[in-house]
Formats: structure tokens, sequence, C-alpha cells
């Protein structure tokens, strides 16, 4: 009889994790994660490149793509504005989107981050100084406001 060795899980998982680290990048476009330089959303030519929706994380946009609900593309800030934390408009990627609205012919910016208690998002307040005279804006949450003490 014959023992196979089989590899501590850690040792599998540790050689995941550094593919991972690896292959993931975020798209040229969005911001969204993926393995390719266009993630899946931004190639898509089924979808409306007139409507962008502004989202703080991958799981946001996931999320709104399970729904089924929006069929636009995406700008992906992977965070939001914490001064105190160091993550200004350049962390947040702030200078692409402004870019994005410059060369692409957006109509409708659908801004879903979260909302605070100090009220309305400070990268909705800057978006809407970068927006194009002829774009319409929503504000919607992604998720409740904290309650306050």
């Amino acid at each position: 009889m014959t023992t196979q060795i089989i590899p501590p899980l850690e040792d599998e998982l540790g050689d995941v994790l550094e593919k991972a680290m690896r292959s993931i990048r975020n798209c040229d476009i969005c911001r969204m994660l993926t393995e390719a330089p266009i993630c899946q959303f931004c190639a898509s030519e089924r979808r409306d490149r007139a409507q962008i929706c502004v989202l703080e994380t991958p799981a946001d946009l996931l999320a709104i793509e399970q729904s089924g609900a929006y069929r636009g593309r995406y700008f992906v800030l992977m965070g939001h504005l914490s001064p105190i934390d160091g993550i200004g408009p350049r962390e947040l990627g702030l200078e692409l989107l402004e870019s994005r609205f410059k060369t692409e012919s957006i109509a409708e910016v659908v801004l879903a981050t979260s909302v605070t208690v100090s009220g309305p998002t400070p990268v909705g307040i800057m978006l809407w100084s970068h927006l194009p005279a002829a774009s319409s804006a929503a504000i919607l949450p992604a998720s409740p406001a904290p309650a306050e003490d």
C-alpha cells in the first residue's frame, strides 16, 4: 500500500492567492477588477455607452449586475474620500473619470455611493462640477446612512 502525500491546505491557498495577486489588475477604463486590460463590462458592445454608474467597490458593481436593471457602463472608485486616511481624488481615480467625461458621449450619470451622516457624498459634489452640460444625473445611495447617536 502506497501513501499519497497531500500538500497542506495552507500551501494550496497560498499558491492560489499568489497567482491572483499576479494576474488580477484594474480595468484601464472603469477600474473594475479583471485579468485583462479591459474588463468584460467595458468590452461589451451591448452596454449603453451614454450611461455611466459610479460606484465605490467591485461588490457594488456585482450587486447592480445581479439585479439586471442596469445596462450602462461603470466606474469603480475602489473606496471613498477619506482625507484623514490619506484617500483623496487621485486615489479614487477621479482624473480618469474626468477624462471619460471629456472623451465619451455620456448623457446620464448614476452616482451609487454610500451615504454618510455628514450628508451628500463628497465624490458626488465633486462630480457635479465635472459633468458635461448635456448630462443628467441621479444619486442613488448604495446603502442606508448609519444611525446617528
